[in-house]
This record gives C-alpha cells, sequence and structure tokens, in this order.
C-alpha cells in the first residue's frame, strides 16, 4: 500500500521555513479550530496539519524547462485556465480532453496532502471500483509529485502553494508560469462553498464565521494578499503571466490570444471562437472531464446535484456577503492593496 503519511523522516532534502502550529492569532481568537492546520514561515502560510510531512518534498520537486505551470489560490479560476492552457498546448486535442479528467491531466502537486485520508482510503479500497473510476482510484493512489517525477512526457502541473513554497526553482527552471489572481470577496464565496461540498476536510460553519477564518488567515493557502502578492512581484518575469479572472469575463477573446501568445502557440480565428464557445459557463457544468465527478464516486465530495464549477460569474460575493462583512472587507482589501498597484474588479 501506498504510505499517504508521507513519512518524511529519512529524507535530506532541505526546507528553508519553520513550521508552527500556531500563528499567534488562532489559539486566542479562534481556539476552536486549534491542532486543524500548521502555520509556514515568517508570513504564516495555513495549511492542514499533513503538510508538514510533505513540505520538502514540494519544496524540493523540480520543475523542468518544458513544463507549463498554473498557481493561483484555490477558486480564483485555475480550473477555466487549465483547460485552455492544456487544450492549446496539445493541438486542441478536444476529444483527449473529454476523455481524461482533468487531475490527471492537470494534477495539483500537492493534492494529495490536501486529502491525506480521502488517498489512504481510496489506495486500500481501489480494487472495488469499476470501470473509469478503478483507472483513475489507481492512478491516484500514487502522490502527484511521484508520478510526475517519473513520466518523460511534456508536464502540466497546477498548484494552489504562494511562490515562496513552490519548487524552489520554479522562477529559475524556464518554465511558463500562469498565476490567477480573483477578487478576494468572490474567492471566499466560492472556497467556502466547495469546503462545504467535502465529507472529510469540509466544514460546517456560517458563511460569517467563514469570513472570519479567511481573512484572518486560518482557510488553506492564507493569507491571501501575502500569496497574490507574492506572484505580483515576479510578474516581471518574462516566463511568468500574472491574469486576473475577471478578464475572462470582460474580453475572453483577448485573454485567449494572451494566454496562447504567452505560450508560444499560433492560434486561428475560428479555433478562438471554438475554445470560447466550449468553456461558456453551461457547456463548462456539463463537461465532466473538469466537473470532478468522479470525487462523487471516489467519495471525496458529498453526493449532492451542486456542480464542481459553480456560476463563474463576477461580484456573486454580494448574495453571502451581509452590509457590516462587506464595510469589514472593504476596509481590509485596501489595506492590503495600500502601497502597491493591485487593484481587483
Amino acid at each position: 500500500m501506498v504510505n499517504h503519511t508521507f513519512d518524511d523522516t529519512n529524507t535530506h532534502e532541505i526546507f528553508p521555513f519553520e513550521i508552527k502550529n500556531d500563528n499567534g492569532t488562532m489559539s486566542n481568537k479562534f481556539p476552536e479550530i486549534k491542532d486543524r492546520h500548521v502555520f509556514v514561515g515568517p508570513k504564516n502560510y495555513c495549511f492542514a496539519a499533513s503538510y508538514k510531512d510533505v513540505a520538502s518534498k514540494l519544496y524540493n520537486f523540480e520543475a523542468r524547462p518544458d513544463d507549463v505551470w498554473i498557481l493561483g489560490f484555490p477558486r480564483s479560476g485555475t480550473t477555466l485556465t487549465s483547460e485552455l492552457v492544456w487544450l492549446l498546448g496539445n493541438n486542441l486535442d478536444y476529444q483527449k480532453a473529454s476523455e481524461t479528467v482533468m487531475d490527471l491531466r492537470f494534477p495539483v502537486l500537492e493534492g494529495a496532502a490536501y486529502f491525506c485520508q480521502d488517498y489512504e482510503r481510496i489506495t486500500a479500497q481501489r480494487q472495488l471500483y469499476k470501470g473509469e473510476t478503478a483507472e483513475i482510484a489507481e492512478k491516484l493512489s500514487k502522490p502527484a509529485w511521484e508520478s510526475l517525477s517519473e513520466t518523460r512526457e511534456k508536464r502540466f502541473i497546477k498548484t494552489h502553494l504562494p511562490l515562496s513554497l513552490a519548487p524552489s526553482n520554479i522562477l529559475t527552471s524556464g518554465c511558463k508560469v500562469i498565476y490567477l489572481a480573483r477578487n478576494p470577496k468572490d474567492v471566499c464565496v466560492s472556497s467556502y462553498l466547495l469546503l462545504n461540498s467535502y465529507k472529510t476536510v469540509g466544514i460546517d460553519e456560517s458563511f460569517d464565521k467563514f469570513w472570519n477564518y479567511f481573512h484572518h488567515g486560518l482557510v488553506p493557502c492564507t493569507p491571501y494578499f501575502e500569496h497574490v502578492k507574492e506572484a505580483w512581484e515576479a510578474k516581471d518575469n518574462p516566463n511568468v503571466l500574472f491574469v486576473f479572472y475577471e478578464n475572462y469575463s470582460k474580453d475572453m477573446e483577448l485573454t485567449i490570444r494572451t494566454l496562447a501568445r504567452f505560450l508560444g502557440k499560433k492560434i486561428a480565428d475560428s479555433d478562438v471562437h471554438t475554445l470560447i464557445e466550449h468553456v461558456k459557463i453551461d457547456n463548462f457544468r456539463k463537461n465532466k472531464s473538469v466537473n470532478s465527478d468522479h470525487l462523487r464516486e471516489l467519495g471525496i465530495l458529498k453526493d449532492t446535484n451542486d456542480s464542481f464549477i459553480r456560476k463563474g460569474v463576477v461580484g456573486g460575493w454580494n448574495e453571502f456577503f451581509q452590509e457590516h462583512v462587506d464595510v469589514e472587507a472593504d476596509n481590509w482589501i485596501n489595506e492590503n492593496l495600500k502601497m502597491t498597484r493591485l487593484k481587483f474588479s
């Protein structure tokens, strides 16, 4: 059986950041979630406790010059971008895209660490699954950082790690890095709904309480603005493309052409229009290869009618933020954007 406790005691790999059990805020203000997380480095990045077992493996994973990476805080548009980028990088092979789930085409480097208990269960029970689900279970039984290290094929990799905790050579290897940023209010709402849909790592909190966790840096991958600012500071690197999710709504065609140009791909007008149609929200929500239906079949997501792909709208946060929370959020955003040229729609 694959060991998903990720014992790192015998490794000689270096991890240069301290990993703590408290960020100084949690015990005082939010004792109810004590011991759920660890906090990493001087910026106190929050992760599930299992992260400490794989931190050095992720940091020392080697990016290759021909890799394509997508980075971004969860729920910032990385799934949509993964679909576009994979198709642009694979000669618009819609057939192959439809036959292979996104988790295998564009694996999340640290995915097994997010769902440690689930991956242990899937590994133990993989003989019980049938058909396509059995094939997916077999491939997911090995952590992505291992399977990606072994493959000789061109790699498309996604990670929600901030740049400082991502593979240490990611900005020097020559690989392409696309970073997605999205209005933090929309990110917060989408994260809340997604985490509510997970069986084992989910939450059972009101949105107002979740918002408190989110902006105090107690949700995985927070603090949000530190995550975004690290990428913003790297945006002038010729191998980094910083993309605002809102650009898709403003001008999908221009954004697709920008992605293609960054990847060194020429694309005909007709192909741009086909891509636009392919990722229109109604079509995208029906796309089995991106909709994570297999995660329901594997018992990771709750068995509901909710789609992994939500509405895809800009400004959907206003359905959740009460007036006092909205004021607090605006003050938090403005305070964190001071002295930067970052601006969200």
